[in-house]
């Protein structure tokens, strides 16, 4: 095996590959990325897709960040990327835009993020909803509920009911600030969706990022490997699972809930689902 300083070496000659055929924009600029989701939507895919263009992804900032802590995580992480699910709160945006902070953002169909939720929280021994999920709500139709209407056990140990949840992220989708996309439009044809869309938000998102020039090859290439079941947050990474598990109390709870929501985001045209 080569030493590692070797490898050292390596990585940075590919990462200096990678940036020569993307174009010079980036890294003459070191610009400012904030790369927020909706938990559970596919945040995985846009941190792949930094990587695969050797923008590390890696520093998880909270909820409600304030602009001066998250100004602070820009600065430590120049030329990299900041990740969270960060709220579009007005003193948040006002902040990315007074600092042209290039800001990424990702959500999915609210069903199946809910499952995903799910099963995370049943997944993650950390998460300090692990043990109601475990032990009281075994029951995976009544586990499925509560993720939907929301649940609270303490300050700590809580999600927001699905619209609620949603809310709190849609204001980013206004932003001109704001390159946005949809798990069904990047996860490409191994996840259920097509190769054109996930074609055209490679190439959107990489404009919004400063590589107006990447040539279709690149384009390509970052797509293909924008699908990555080596993530830690990896489940099953396809569109629509969430028809497997919702019964009829579950879709009358969610049409109840948020059923304007799939209409507002272009999932339904109507209840009538």
């Amino acid at each position: 095996m080569p030493p590692l300083s070797s490898l050292a070496t390596l990585r940075a000659a590919r990462g200096a590959a990678k940036r020569a055929a993307l174009g010079p924009w980036w890294w003459a600029t070191k610009r400012r990325v904030l790369l927020t989701s909706v938990p559970k939507c596919g945040t995985h895919l846009l941190r792949r897709l930094l990587n695969v263009i050797a923008i590390p992804a890696r520093r998880e900032v909270e909820w409600d960040i304030t602009p001066e802590d998250l100004d602070a995580a820009l600065r430590e992480r120049r030329g990299s990327a900041v990740v969270g699910h960060v709220l579009a709160r007005p003193e948040i945006r006002r902040f990315v835009a007074d600092t042209r902070t290039r800001v990424l953002f990702i959500y999915r169909d609210p069903r199946d993020q809910v499952v995903s939720h799910l099963f995370h929280f049943r997944r993650d021994r950390k998460h300090p909803l692990h043990p109601l999920f475990r032990d009281e709500l075994g029951d995976d139709d009544a586990a499925l509920l509560a993720v939907i209407r929301g649940v609270r056990v303490s300050e700590t140990a809580h999600v927001p009911r699905v619209d609620l949840l949603y809310g709190g992220f849609l204001e980013w989708l206004d932003d001109p600030s704001v390159c946005w996309s949809t798990f069904e439009r990047l996860i490409g044809p191994r996840g259920g969706g097509s190769v054109d869309d996930q074609l055209r938000e490679v190439r959107a998102l990489l404009r919004h990022l400063g590589f107006p020039l990447a040539s279709p090859a690149i384009v390509r290439m970052v797509a293909r490997r924008v699908f990555d079941p080596g993530s830690p947050t990896f489940r099953i990474g396809q569109i629509g699972s969430w028809r497997k598990y919702f019964g009829p109390q579950h879709c009358t709870a969610f049409k109840e809930i948020a059923g304007q929501l799939l209409i507002d985001l272009g999932y339904e045209r109507n209840l009538d689902w």
